[in-house]
């Protein structure tokens, strides 16, 4: 997920310096700083910052990504597609499965698989919901610092 905002120009030092304070703030992160040319950016991670130049002046452009949801996702579709495979089969083959209690395993395999990935939905809507808050509290907060030209205390930095 990512946002880009567009600004009116380029931030000064200081100006970036207290846009890392509030990225920092806003998502409890220290992350790391770099610059190349007019590039600045902050990461952490998945989540990164990026304040560049475009033709029309410049933009913030915020991103992340969640690292679990592949892993989440392969390990909860893996155990409810096993689960339901040896359910399948053991009601083909009634000499493999013959009990009752041998069909347990298979059932719960396919029940923590199912409910692996139903939690991981939920779970994953909060995630995105919480970045989605985040990232405009910090769109709104680049708009705000950049809105007009640099005071003379910016410049001085």
């Amino acid at each position: 997920m990512g946002r880009v905002v567009e600004l009116p120009r380029a931030a000064t030092e200081r100006e970036w310096q207290i846009l890392v304070t509030e990225l920092r703030a806003t998502f409890s992160a220290k992350g790391r700083v770099a610059s190349q040319g007019e590039i600045r950016e902050w990461t952490n991670g998945n989540l990164h910052a990026f304040l560049e130049p475009t033709a029309a002046g410049h933009r913030l452009r915020l991103g992340t990504y969640n690292g679990l949801a592949t892993a989440v996702t392969a390990i909860g579709g893996a155990g409810l597609v096993i689960g339901l495979l040896l359910l399948a089969t053991s009601g083909l083959d009634a000499r493999t499965f013959g009990t009752a209690f041998e069909t347990l395993i298979p059932a719960f395999l396919a029940l923590s698989g199912g409910g692996t990935l139903t939690w991981h939905v939920f779970r994953s809507r909060q995630w995105a919901e919480e970045r989605e808050r985040q990232m405009e509290h910090i769109a709104a907060r680049a708009r705000a610092l950049l809105d007009g030209p640099p005071t003379e205390k910016d410049q001085a930095v």
